[in-house]
């Protein structure tokens, strides 16, 4: 936790051309905890000035809704389990966009195998699009097209999204 702060402190006080360096490039990963199922703490691997360091993201556009707090760290729940098995024996790539210093945490893409990670929880109907946050016609086309082939929590509602679906 403290390499986290430190590593927190040194992002905020790095000149804008600095940022560059560790903001919007692609980061690959060496290892992962799961921490909630929206929250992943990643450890860098690759970048000279980053090598090995820890930071915690956020995965930006899911509605969690209730699974968002759950704690992965102990117990095993299906939304943790699910996570982590997506995860796991994965090239990882991440993206950071922006940092929160009251949260401590960083939003930005996680990349698995290339595809963005919070497309394909949508798309396979792990959880809904975060509506109140983005306004992306591509994850409303990706949250339909998983409700009308009876994906993930949209299994079994075939009957009542008929007239979305025809």
């Amino acid at each position: 936790m403290q390499f986290l702060k430190v590593l927190a402190f040194t992002l905020v006080a790095m000149s804008p051309r600095a940022m560059c360096n560790v903001f919007f490039k692609p980061l690959d990963v060496s290892e992962l905890e799961v921490i909630t199922p929206s929250k992943i703490e990643f450890t860098i691997i690759g970048d000279e000035q980053y090598n090995n360091s820890t930071l915690v993201m956020k995965i930006q556009d899911v509605d969690f809704s209730t699974a968002e707090n759950l704690d992965c760290t102990v117990g095993n729940n299906k939304e943790c389990s699910q996570l982590l098995s997506h995860l796991n024996l994965k090239s990882i790539t991440i993206e950071l966009m922006t940092y929160d210093h009251e949260s401590q945490l960083f939003t930005g893409n996680i990349f698995v195998n290339g595809s963005k990670l919070s497309h394909t929880m949508i798309r396979e109907g792990w959880y809904k699009f975060d509506h109140r946050k983005s306004r992306s016609k591509h994850l409303v086309i990706l949250q339909k097209d998983a409700m009308c082939k009876g994906l993930g929590i949209w299994r079994g509602k075939s009957t009542s999204l008929d007239y979305l679906c025809n």
